[in-house]
């Protein structure tokens, strides 16, 4: 009989075997790819303001440095992730690593802004050139009771970037100059590209193709057309439902941003370290449960686990705003890490099994494209309202925004694979 410290140490095993997904070359491969595109983004957060400002960069331009990659990327997902269903997923996840990598050397070889913000959007055409087909590639060579995990052990690898590279890019600015870190991450992350052209091909992967596709630019550019009919055919209620959601998420994500430093200020009087601390406890607490997301998806259900997350984010949002003391923030942040850890796996798995066969990259590109949307729209909105009702009262509907979210998927999601698992369970029994 096992004593307790036996069964709660086989009890972490259990949930953090998501990871041992990473022994397949294929996830193994695109894990390390997402770990190197990851450090490079969170170099540029931190550094391109004072590295664009250096080159001559005003407000406004440093705005657009910024905005850009995004208003790409929406742009393009759809299109890019129907192109993924007819092409094959790999030819643009390849192109789509290069190009990246490509763009951050480029910020790193800039000699003025106009140079910089052309590089910034190719980065976003790079983004989306890989992030729907690099989704649908993960749903296709994983099976659908562990597809979870797989979603969660390719996370981790990201989350882990994210956490390293700003100390990293700080170290190397350090050493050399402000463009160091873009050269040097822009490099890997091009080498990651190259290694790429060696990923095995997905069950969905057409034959024949050359590895860069088989698809002219002319027929690239027409696609956002047909990209926009492909989703329509296959909207559903739970594919809907999964749209609104993302809208709902990313708005009230992007709008509690800007919003958080002037709310610490305004309950526990925290300053930057304190709003540094808590942003760190929201990246630990993501880093130490994503893989344990991913086992919850496949045990409890996409749909159970993605409304507990959003569910858990809604609540912490009450906690912040009723915050007293500095430790609090932290705390509640560490616990939003592990809502968005519930949230990703979950969320990734189900909207690739919402999309019938081969139309699985046009959905997930409409439901970045949308999420998109959301991030960019969310600052506006939540300043809006905290100039309405203060930051406080903006913030509490950031959390009843949530909490509708939550209520869309319960009332809208049909969870197939969970319906499916347990007809199975029953014919067995």
């Amino acid at each position: 009989m096992q004593g307790r410290p036996q069964r709660l140490f086989a009890s972490i095993v259990e949930y953090y075997g998501s990871l041992s997904e990473l022994r397949d070359r294929r996830l193994a491969v695109l894990a390390l790819a997402n770990l190197l595109d990851k450090a490079s983004t969170s170099v540029v957060v931190p550094l391109l303001p004072i590295y664009a400002e250096q080159l001559g960069a005003g407000p406004v331009f440093l705005g657009l440095l910024f905005t850009l990659p995004t208003g790409v990327s929406t742009l393009l997902s759809t299109p890019f992730g129907y192109l993924a269903d007819r092409t094959g997923r790999r030819p643009w996840i390849v192109a789509g690593m290069i190009l990246g990598g490509l763009s951050v050397l480029g910020v790193g070889l800039a000699g003025d802004p106009t140079t910089l913000l052309l590089f910034r959007g190719l980065d976003g055409a790079a983004m989306a050139m890989r992030s729907a087909p690099t989704t649908a590639y993960l749903g296709d060579v994983s099976e659908e009771e562990s597809r979870g995990s797989v979603m969660a052990a390719y996370h981790a690898a990201g989350v882990v970037s994210i956490a390293v590279g700003p100390v990293l890019g700080g170290t190397l600015a350090t050493i050399g100059t402000l463009a160091t870190p873009f050269l040097v991450l822009g490099g890997l992350t091009l080498l990651g590209g190259v290694v790429l052209v060696w990923l095995p091909r997905s069950d969905h992967e057409p034959r024949g193709e050359s590895v860069f596709g088989g698809t002219s630019f002319g027929g690239s550019l027409s696609s956002a057309r047909s990209a926009t009919d492909h989703v329509r055919e296959r909207l559903t209620t739970t594919v809907g439902a999964l749209l609104v959601s993302g809208l709902l998420a990313q708005i009230g994500t992007a709008a509690l941003s800007p919003l958080f430093a002037p709310l610490l200020t305004e309950t526990v009087g925290g300053g930057p370290a304190a709003v540094s601390l808590a942003w760190s406890g929201l990246g630990v607490g993501i880093l130490v449960f994503v893989p344990v997301g991913g086992t919850l998806a496949d045990g409890a259900g996409r749909k159970r686990t993605l409304i507990l997350g959003k569910g858990i984010w809604s609540a912490v949002t009450i906690g912040l705003v009723l915050a007293w003391v500095p430790i609090l923030p932290v705390a509640l942040m560490a616990l939003g890490g592990v809502a968005s850890a519930f949230v990703g796996p979950a969320q990734t798995a189900l909207r690739y099994e919402s999309a019938p066969e081969g139309g699985e990259g046009s959905l997930i590109g409409a439901y970045k494209t949308t999420g998109s949307v959301g991030g960019t729209i969310g600052p506006f909105l939540g300043g809006a309202v905290a100039g309405g009702v203060g930051i406080r009262g903006a913030v509490l509907a950031i959390g009843v925004l949530w909490a509708l979210d939550a209520s869309v998927i319960a009332l809208g999601v049909r969870d197939r694979s969970r319906e499916e698992r347990t007809t199975r369970q029953a014919a067995e029994s």
